[in-house]
């Protein structure tokens, strides 16, 4: 099945009543939670990050999951619609060699902020809550893991937005500049200002070399629907030509070089309204 028939298979599916497998449906944050869609030799909604997979039989013969092959194998996929609550649960038949678990990187910043076993269980549901950390913005890659040599088929997983979590919410590690934040220790760097990471505040902390003030950046596109320009990052001289390398930036002239590789605009849709930039992680000067 190429990757147009797996879609084509989903919108049927979904559309007879027989199954949701798109991300949304019943507050599913997942796409193929239930493993049906190959694309060749892979799985079409989930990529395949180490390791190899196949298909397998599972309680019944005649119903297909994934086993995780090889040590390790990991698989991963990035959503938009995670939630400040989730419960993951599975079905599956893993032994306690196969070491296997879930991994969830909040905002995609490849730092993993939460991890919980699958533990061993023969077909029989299990779960877990997730208590998404705060300010991370619906944004999250989730991965399944197997780190043993154990057998680890999965024949349902799925990650469901719910209204109630206990226990302390993950903090976030090495939040990038320009993304929101709710303490220093979150950011890359050291410095939430405002609500967001950035590499200097304005009154204080200044940690801009001396003489060097730290504002806000310019940018040329406000948002249409508000006429408010997006959250931006405090920086060092922005706009001065000044910036070293390595040094973070929002735009071109930033930078002593003339030239801010990586800097991304954010953006978010309001139904019939319309997209806007909300907010712009910073990039780094050349």
């Amino acid at each position: 099945m190429n990757r147009v028939q797996a879609i084509l298979l989903r919108v049927g599916l979904a559309g007879c009543g027989v199954a949701c497998m798109a991300p949304g449906c019943n507050g599913d944050v997942l796409a193929d939670s239930t493993f049906r869609l190959w694309c060749g030799d892979t799985l079409c909604d989930w990529q395949l990050d180490a390791g190899h997979v196949k298909q397998a039989a599972t309680w019944h013969p005649d119903d297909y999951g994934v086993e995780l092959v090889d040590t390790p194998t990991q698989i991963s996929q990035k959503t938009t619609e995670g939630s400040s609550c989730m419960e993951f649960s599975a079905i599956a038949d893993v032994e306690a060699s196969a070491q296997a678990k879930i991994q969830v990187d909040f905002n995609f910043d490849d730092v993993v902020d939460f991890e919980a076993p699958i533990p061993e269980s023969h077909w029989a549901k299990t779960s877990t809550l997730i208590h998404a950390p705060e300010h991370y913005g619906d944004t999250l890659r989730f991965i399944v893991r197997k780190e043993g040599t154990g057998r680890a088929v999965l024949a349902e997983i799925r990650l469901q937005r719910v209204t109630t979590c206990t226990g302390a919410a993950p903090t976030l590690r090495n939040v990038p500049i320009g993304e929101q934040c709710a303490s220093p220790s979150e950011c890359d760097g050291g410095v939430c200002c405002n609500g967001i990471c950035a590499p200097c505040c304005s009154p204080s902390p200044n940690t801009c070399k001396a003489g060097v003030a730290c504002a806000p950046p310019k940018v040329n596109f406000p948002n249409p629907l508000t006429g408010a320009p997006p959250a931006l990052p405090m920086l060092c001289a922005p706009g001065e030509s000044q910036g070293a390398a390595g040094d973070a930036c929002i735009n071109a002239n930033d930078c002593a070089s003339g030239t801010c590789t990586g800097a991304t605009p954010v953006s978010a849709c309001y139904g019939d309204a319309g997209c806007a930039v909300v907010k712009v992680r910073a990039g780094t000067c050349r």
